[in-house]
């Protein structure tokens, strides 16, 4: 029997200075998948060093962090060996000079600051082009392969940056095996835990902090379900507030009516899915979108809308509405908390959508996209010799 050939792939990861957990959380859950596998348990992952030095520099940390970006990582990924170079966030496609282009990979997740500046997403305005952003990802035609999460990221760079859809293929996220359904015990056990008030409510959830996740339209229905339910219903904000915020609730007259969850651990995030009736997702756009296939995991309807990355992600599991249609969506929440049969559908169905989505499923695709990228080197190799 012959030995299975390794391939040492090296993940190249952003600065945790850059505080993106999602791009932290995705380099971890695809690394552990890979070593998993026959052939790739030699793969790494390389985290730049943010220079010490650099900290004295008199100047804001948004330019620390740009030069440490744009600057000294390029620098620092110089003379790393690998079968395979993995960047892992767009942000950092800019390395690609400093490596070997036809060994490389990078995962897009989304284009949102190109297209913001397009005026393509609602609630977000940038006034100045994305100088930056541009630079980084006109390094993509030139990389072996892009993976983008979602047909719709792939369908914008596609259209938006002229990217050879032969290049680009579709990996989904996966989801961590720690999100599942509790018990009506544990539920408010979880409620207690969060300090909700006693007594027979609606609690209904917004996530994210982002202005494109359409948090005055999430308000708005929030006011109108008062008027339609019976019992009181509370908005549960899980993110970290902002004066907008503050400033949106005092408008709709919700003080009364919020509970705001900070930054949990990932055990946390889990009870705080499993203590609301109902995730209300009415975001202007989405790479992926997250919070909706969590909530399903959980056991816990979804009210969505039905733009960008949304319907493919969601699929039927979920009731979507366009993101401006207030009373279309407050109607869907309406109908979720208060129709049992409609919600009892809907829990089973956003379970078994949850399940398709897993981390090992990722991993597998992206080993795929490896293998494909060595044999490619090694048969050019082969032409050479």
């Amino acid at each position: 029997m012959s030995e299975i050939k390794q391939i040492k792939p090296l993940l190249l990861c952003d600065y945790q200075e850059d505080g993106r957990v999602s791009m932290e959380r995705y380099a971890s859950r695809i690394l552990s998948g890979l070593v998993d596998r026959s052939g790739f348990q030699s793969a790494s992952a390389f985290l730049p060093v943010f220079p010490v030095w650099l900290q004295y520099l008199p100047i804001s940390q948004i330019m620390k962090l740009r030069m440490a970006r744009f600057i000294i990582y390029p620098y620092q990924v110089r003379k790393l060996q690998a079968d395979i170079f993995h960047i892992v966030d767009h942000g950092y496609t800019h390395l690609l000079p400093s490596l070997e282009p036809e060994k490389t990979v990078v995962t897009v997740h989304d284009l949102i600051p190109l297209l913001a500046h397009k005026k393509l997403i609602k609630g977000l305005d940038f006034f100045w082009p994305p100088f930056l952003v541009r630079f980084s990802l006109s390094f993509l035609r030139r990389v072996a392969r892009i993976i983008a999460v979602s047909e719709n990221t792939r369908n914008d760079l596609v259209r938006y940056l002229g990217c050879d859809p032969a290049k680009i293929q579709v990996d989904y996220n996966g989801l961590d095996k720690q999100l599942c359904s509790y018990s009506l015990l544990q539920r408010e056990e979880c409620r207690r835990s969060f300090n909700f008030p006693g007594g027979k409510n609606h609690y209904v959830l917004v996530s994210g902090v982002q202005a494109y996740k359409n948090h005055e339209t999430s308000l708005k229905v929030i006011s109108r379900l008062r008027e339609l339910c019976k019992k009181p219903v509370f908005v549960v904000r899980f993110g970290a507030s902002s004066s907008k915020w503050n400033s949106l609730i005092r408008e709709h007259g919700l003080e009364d009516c919020q509970i705001t969850i900070g930054p949990l651990a990932q055990k946390r995030v889990v009870d705080m899915y499993n203590s609301v009736d109902c995730l209300l997702f009415p975001s202007w756009y989405e790479g992926f979108g997250w919070p909706p296939l969590e909530a399903m995991a959980c056991g816990i309807p979804v009210v969505t809308s039905n733009v960008a990355s949304l319907p493919e992600v969601v699929g039927s599991a979920g009731i979507m509405n366009s993101p401006d249609d207030v009373e279309g969506l407050a109607q869907s929440v309406y109908k979720v908390l208060t129709n049992t049969d409609l919600r009892d559908t809907l829990v089973e169905k956003g379970l078994n959508r949850a399940k398709s989505f897993t981390w090992e499923k990722t991993a597998d695709k992206i080993a795929e996209i490896y293998q494909s990228i060595n044999s490619s080197q090694s048969l050019r190799s082969g032409n050479c010799s």
